[in-house]
């Protein structure tokens, strides 16, 4: 037994020796010398060398810990840069005794100083694209296994003072992440992982917290994988929380996500990317994954005071293009306040744009990046100051042609439906345009674009358009169709012209008189083909007046060519001077001018041929001219009427012969007698006779119209 003792002693004395025979060994090594070889053998398997600067150390103790400073790996020989990764220190311990066992524990790993250097070449070449070389380049490589064997057990890391840098070689725009720390804790292999992130983005600060799954499950997959994320950055506050069933795959999705954004500008800046202002926003759904694609299901979004829900899905994998689908509805969808307002100085001044109709391309691109099968519902829709309500419409795209089916609105009460196809999958875009109003009060579309005291009733509008051009301008340079616009039991309010010149309405004679006001029809039908928009009927009638109207558009050059000609209907109005007008000009810059060869019924002497002329001669000398105004003969003066019914003509679509006038009395010689008018408005005494009167408050009307017409055509 005594023996047994002895040899067991010697045992256990031999080993203690022998440990701390090694440990002498070891701690008698420099490894700084083998610094080379570590760097030959990387070079060996990468193409790439690798320095160590500093000092390479081995401490020795139950936790034994490696210390490496000053190290370097160089860049790609095209690279910006020559080192690729430099890092100043880099720390690792483990503990001892876990070894034993085959366990390799990790209690502390740490980083300082890393500088990553990421970037492509003009052809999009990574510089992280690794090769090895000489005989290692032609080693055969051996398949992995598939399992993962016993995974070291990592404690807690943590990276201090971290520089991430990506270069695109195509454009030389740089995105800067740096790591001020990161701190990644867990009991074990098997545990919960805890992560804090410090950092900013091209100098935004970006905070991130939260709680994953252990490194095991990361690493077998099998189970639905916890994630658990808090992100705040500026202007923005991101939550993500569920599982992803494959997470080395990112597939699997199943994650509620939060958003809620006040100001994504400088973030967006900060990461490289260019977005219009976007009003603050707070969006919640569901994340999945099916099969080859996404989904966002329980979507709710609110910006800008208007809301959006339902759901949206894109496919990515067997079709040719990602197909997105989507059904959403929304109370509120204010356009007016989600869209930003040009730059000042970007729109031209009023009277000062040269064309109406854009000359830039249509994106029609785009029309074939994806197709698209999507149903909105909008209970109110506000563009342009106007409320759209309980808009429906079904989208489809496909290959390159969008068509917007079953459109249907509510617009000032009256009902809007119709379709549009713009198709871009031809040599040359195509747009097809079939709406339909019906009863659309337009008073209070009026009202609400602040336009009050002007008129009332309901209108009709049937407009049909088809046209084919890579811009709009292009487009209505052909356009074929038809555009036809009815109004019928209508009021003229007396604000009609006082928004132009101030009493100007108030002072005409007809405004009083009963039915005089009352709109029997307002009639607009063109007829257009290539481009060239001919007035098919031009009618506008009240109880007492007729205006008639007779030329076009042309959308080509924008130039207009149209003729309206009043026509009095009773004899209270043959007092007022009954002028045709001339409207031309361009649609950017109309223009409006007294046709007085049209008017001319006795002998034109030229006396009165501009619109200055008129202006110094005042009406009553226009009348004298024309014949049918100034008259101070007993009877009531002379001139003439026109009772056609036109209104019967234009909505029965009949052509428009404009009627012969009808002498509503023998007019006396003098009235056609060609008489030069006064330079100057004669001043009436303080016995002016009614007649005089009239005339003097006729002559003021005819002031007030000319500023009125310059006011309506921003001339």
């Amino acid at each position: 037994m005594k023996h047994w003792r002895k040899i067991l002693s010697g045992i256990v004395i031999l080993v203690v020796a022998g440990v701390v025979t090694g440990i002498v060994i070891i701690k008698s090594l420099d490894f700084n010398e083998y610094r080379g070889l570590i760097a030959e053998q990387v070079k060996s398997a990468t193409g790439r060398d690798l320095t160590i600067s500093g000092e390479l150390n081995l401490s020795l103790s139950l936790s034994p810990s490696v210390v490496v400073e000053g190290v370097t790996f160089a860049n790609a020989p095209w690279g910006t840069r020559n080192e690729m990764v430099k890092l100043k220190r880099l720390a690792v311990e483990v503990d001892l005794l876990p070894l034993l066992s085959g366990e390799v524990r990790v209690k502390r790993l740490v980083l300082v100083g890393l500088d990553l250097w990421a970037e492509t070449d003009a052809k999009g070449r990574g510089n992280w694209e690794l090769g090895p070389t000489g005989g290692a380049a032609r080693k055969k490589v051996e398949p992995q296994s598939s399992g993962f064997g016993t995974l070291p057990v990592v404690n807690w890391v943590r990276i201090e003072d971290l520089s991430l840098t990506y270069r695109d070689g195509r454009s030389g725009e740089k995105t800067t992440l740096r790591i001020a720390n990161l701190d990644v804790r867990s009991d074990g292999v098997d545990a919960p992982m805890n992560i804090s992130l410090t950092a900013d983005l091209n100098g935004q600060a970006v905070k991130l917290s939260g709680r994953l799954g252990s490194l095991e499950a990361l690493m077998k997959g099998g189970a639905p994988y916890p994630v658990a994320l808090d992100l705040i950055a500026s202007g923005l506050s991101l939550k993500v929380k569920g599982t992803i069933a494959e997470p080395r795959k990112a597939r699997g999705l199943d994650l509620k996500l939060s958003v809620d954004a006040q100001d994504l500008g400088p973030l967006a800046k900060a990461a490289g990317l260019t977005l219009p202002k976007i009003p603050a926003f707070k969006l919640t759904t569901a994340v999945s994954d099916p099969k080859g694609g996404y989904r966002l299901d329980d979507l709710k979004a609110e910006i800008g005071g208007s809301d959006l829900e339902g759901w949206a899905s894109v496919t990515l994998v067997g079709a040719a293009r990602p197909a997105v689908s989507a059904e959403l509805t929304s109370k509120l969808i204010d356009l007016d306040a989600l869209l930003a307002p040009a730059p000042a100085g970007k729109v031209p001044a009023k009277g000062k744009r040269d064309r109406v109709f854009a000359a830039d391309p249509l994106p029609t691109g785009g029309l074939k990046v994806a197709d698209a099968r999507v149903k909105i519902k909008i209970g109110r829709l506000v563009t342009g100051g106007i409320a759209v309500n309980d808009v429906e419409l079904a989208l489809v795209l496909g290959a390159g042609r969008l068509d917007v089916k079953s459109l249907k609105a509510v617009i000032g009460g009256g009902r809007v439906s119709g379709n549009l196809v713009l198709d871009g999958s031809g040599a040359v875009p195509a747009i097809t345009v079939n709406l339909d109003a019906r009863q659309i009060d337009y008073g209070a579309v009026l009202k609400q674009l602040k336009l009050t005291g002007i008129a009332s009733g309901k209108v009709d509008a049937a407009i049909n358009l088809k046209g084919r051009g890579y811009s709009v301008r292009a487009i209505m340079a052909g356009l074929d169709g038809r555009v036809r616009i009815v109004t019928r039991g209508g009021k003229v309010e007396s604000g009609l012209l006082n928004i132009l010149s101030a009493d100007v309405m108030s002072a005409l004679p007809f405004v009083d008189s009963k039915g005089d006001k009352d709109i029997r029809c307002a009639v607009v039908d063109f007829d257009i083909r290539k481009g060239q928009a001919s007035a098919k009927a031009l009618v506008f009638e009240t109880g007492g007046l007729s205006m008639i109207g007779r030329g076009g558009v042309n959308l080509k050059d924008e130039t207009i060519d149209i003729n309206i000609e009043p026509r009095a209907k009773k004899v209270s109005l043959l007092k007022l001077a009954m002028v045709p007008v001339n409207v031309g000009g361009t649609l950017a810059n109309p223009t409006v001018i007294p046709d007085l060869g049209a008017a001319a019924i006795g002998v034109v002497t030229g006396a009165v041929s501009t619109a200055t002329d008129i202006a110094k001669g005042g009406v009553s000398a226009l009348g004298k001219l024309v014949g049918i105004g100034g008259n101070k003969e007993p009877g009531g003066g002379s001139g003439n009427i026109d009772d056609t019914d036109y209104c019967q003509l234009a909505l029965a679509g009949r052509p428009l012969a404009r009627a012969k006038a009808k002498q509503s009395a023998p007019a006396p010689a003098s009235s056609f007698t060609s008489q030069p008018p006064p330079t100057e408005p004669q001043k009436p005494s303080s016995g002016d006779s009614t007649a005089d009167k009239i005339d003097k408050k006729l002559d003021e009307i005819g002031k007030s119209l000319g500023g009125a017409l310059k006011g309506l055509f921003g001339k």
